[in-house]
């Protein structure tokens, strides 16, 4: 499922999803009616955890606080879709620096540190 189905899915819950004006505005989707921040991941492969980049997740969390909206991290594997909602105020995420490609999808393969940290499917939702 690419991120567009995983949009269209998520419209049948919530009519009233807007989709971001362009691909590098930092976030997929947005609900005005349930005050929702939304980032889609899209991944061919299952993983018992999901990457979130520090530098996604503090802007999730900063531009959903100036709307007084919920971030959250939605992705979908082969086996499944997961909601992550994300808090500033949870102390669990464990940041580690790792060696990661620069992007998944496009580029030439160049690999940077990134700081990330590593979300356990059980801390989800899964809704499909």
């Amino acid at each position: 499922m690419n991120e567009k189905e995983m949009l269209d899915h998520l419209r049948l819950t919530y009519v009233d999803l807007e989709k971001s004006p362009n691909s590098t505005d930092g976030y997929d989707c947005l609900s005005h009616i349930h005050k929702l921040y939304i980032e889609l991941k899209s991944r061919r492969t299952h993983y018992d955890t999901l990457l979130l980049e520090e530098k996604k997740y503090n802007f999730l969390i900063d531009n959903a606080s100036e709307l007084g909206y919920t971030p959250l991290y939605i992705n979908w594997t082969p086996k499944g879709m997961w909601v992550f909602e994300l808090s500033p105020i949870v102390s669990n995420y464990k940041w580690e620096k790792k060696w990661l490609p620069r992007n998944t999808d496009f580029g030439s393969g160049d690999k940077i540190d990134k700081i990330v940290t590593f979300l356990c499917l059980d801390d989800g939702e899964k809704i499909l």
